[in-house]
């Protein structure tokens, strides 16, 4: 994580052009032999005669390679070091669990911006507007990126992390209990013969488990499905690829846009389960990434509707490759596009029929609208 010091500032801004060294590039031919001689005599010139103690050379690498990560207009771009490597490589596996809190960087401090009703954060007794100071020993500072508070809050199920925070005057600790992060709902047969399930991620393990799923739900002989995805933080394109292809048996799913000019299309792979069957797809501000690209790939290729509210709006794709010393780089690689060839950064995926839930109330509106209008359609 980031500690970064004053004398670093200044260390850093040397380190940067020349730190890819540390990561093994320089092997590939990337850099000639200056950069990594100018980078050993600013290192070795800073542990040689430095007046104050300084970090390792180790730490003093990540935080080089931070430097660099900064001066990218790169949102998603990360440095996670291996501690936080592994938790990634849990969390991509869909092996982790869930506070239901939200943090963002409100100046150069860490607000709890959301917090879920009946989840573990707001039972342990979090507030909205609570300063974070640290998560799990980990102290916040302004320089942590946002993919890194993600691996925080998240981690492994049924094991407390501890939250110290600073509220008016007071510093406060928690230690809410982690609970499994649902991949996929329990389906369930709504009035009508309407088949209903949730899906919150697109993980590697989410096509067997929404595959598992539906075929438990088309047992039943629905008239229709629901597939809600307000709540679906994305994943991995390859998950949604397959799990596009339950319900579109052929043609093209998304295109996913690489550096200079190249693409590689995502077709249905033929692995169909629900090619025909009505279908609506519930969207909103919390649908996300691969999540929006499933909900537009349905529209356009006119497999279904789209009930709800605006989706987030991300429409990049990153990769996350693991470094020497178990250490991971996250980054942006490529724009996914839809059929069409629409990009939705910033804009997100627009609902056919636009209804929003009110939460004061015990109904789930938008699924009541999704009711009415398979009603309506099967009539």
């Amino acid at each position: 994580m980031k500690h970064f010091t004053k004398w670093k500032d200044t260390a850093v801004t040397i380190l940067i052009a020349v730190v890819w060294f540390a990561i093994g590039w320089v092997a590939n031919g990337r850099f000639q032999n200056s950069d990594t001689a100018l980078f050993k005599q600013v290192q070795e010139g800073l542990i040689d005669h430095h007046v104050d103690e300084l970090p390792s050379s180790r730490e003093m690498t990540y935080d080089a390679i931070r430097g660099m990560i900064a001066g990218v207009d790169d949102p998603y771009a990360a440095f996670f070091e291996p501690a936080m490597g592994a938790l990634f490589q849990q969390d991509y596996q869909g092996n982790t669990g869930v506070t239901g809190i939200l943090l963002d960087l409100i100046g150069d401090q860490w607000e709890v911006i959301v917090l879920l009703p009946g989840e573990p954060a707001a039972e342990a007794g979090l507030l909205l507007g609570d300063v974070v100071l640290s998560i799990g020993g980990v102290s916040l500072t302004s320089s942590i990126t946002d993919p890194e508070i993600a691996l925080l809050l998240r981690g492994p199920a049924d094991e407390p992390v501890e939250f110290v925070v600073q509220r008016g005057e007071e510093t406060l600790t928690f230690a809410p209990i982690r609970k499994a992060r649902p991949i996929v709902s329990s389906g369930e047969m709504l009035d009508g013969d309407i088949a209903y399930f949730a899906q919150y991620t697109f993980t590697a393990n989410s096509p067997e488990l929404v595959k598992a799923e539906l075929t438990q739900l088309l047992a039943q002989n629905p008239r229709a499905i629901i597939w809600d995805l307000r709540s679906n933080g994305g994943g991995s394109m390859d998950a949604a690829q397959e799990n596009l292809s339950y319900f579109i048996d052929e043609g093209l799913l998304f295109t996913v846009a690489l550096k200079d000019g190249k693409e590689r299309p995502y077709p249905a792979n033929g692995n169909t389960l629900a090619p025909n069957i009505p279908l609506v797809v519930l969207i909103g501000e919390r649908t996300y990434s691969s999540a929006e690209t499933a909900a537009i790939s349905i529209a356009e290729n006119e497999r279904g509707i789209l009930i709800g509210s605006t989706t987030f709006g991300k429409g990049t794709v990153q990769e996350t490759v693991p470094l020497l010393d178990d250490s991971m780089l996250q980054y942006t690689v490529a724009h996914w596009l839809s059929p069409s060839g629409v990009w939705v950064e910033k804009k997100g995926v627009a609902p056919q029929i636009y209804v929003e839930d009110d939460p004061a109330t015990e109904a789930d509106e938008v699924i009541e609208e999704a009711v009415r209008y398979i009603e309506m359609e099967l009539k």
